[in-house]
């Protein structure tokens, strides 16, 4: 569900300044009535993710909540500082990730840029933005037309807790690659 009901009126008399749309919950990976979450635990095992942030908090955060088998589990996670290292990473691992989530401001470069480098060197997974920008329509529609698949505000999280939100979204981006 949206978190703002009234916004869904402000969203959709936005003007688009990419010329390219999307479905604005789809594109946020919140679930809908019709998505049926299985347990995580199920759903992402054997999957392999990355969150690429450089706020060492943050990063933090998710890799305490992942070492306690709550954030993804059963699946593989890496985390990095960096888009540089998240890049050199990559070229030394066979196994690319399932699904990036990233930051778009990051101290080495953007999280446009890094978009633009995995999907020039032919990166098909998921990348979604992980970032404290609002959701609103007019970002998402810019995300997607950079080559992004997704995006989550870490200030949206309101109603679900950001682990729970991630494992979500998760689910819902493979469900919606597997239709």
């Amino acid at each position: 569900q949206i978190l703002d009901p009234n916004l869904l009126h402000t969203l959709e008399n936005l003007p688009k300044r990419t010329g390219k749309t999307v479905d604005f919950q789809s594109f946020c990976l919140y679930p809908t009535s019709q998505d049926v979450l299985g347990n995580p635990a199920v759903d992402l095992a054997e999957k392999h993710l990355a969150i690429i942030n450089d706020d060492a908090s943050i990063l933090n955060f998710f890799e305490k909540f992942y070492n306690f088998g709550v954030l993804f589990p059963h699946a593989q996670l890496t985390t990095h500082g960096s888009a540089f290292h998240f890049l050199l990473d990559l070229q030394n691992n066979p196994t690319p990730p399932d699904i990036i989530f990233t930051d778009i401001q990051l101290a080495d470069g953007t999280g446009y840029y890094l978009v633009q480098q995995l999907r020039s060197q032919g990166y098909k997974g998921g990348i979604v933005a992980l970032t404290s920008y609002v959701e609103d329509s007019e970002t998402a529609n810019y995300l997607a037309s950079q080559g992004f698949d997704g995006f989550i505000s870490l200030h949206s999280i309101t109603t679900t807790s950001p682990v729970e939100r991630l494992n979500q979204a998760a689910q819902i981006y493979l469900q919606q690659q597997a239709k």
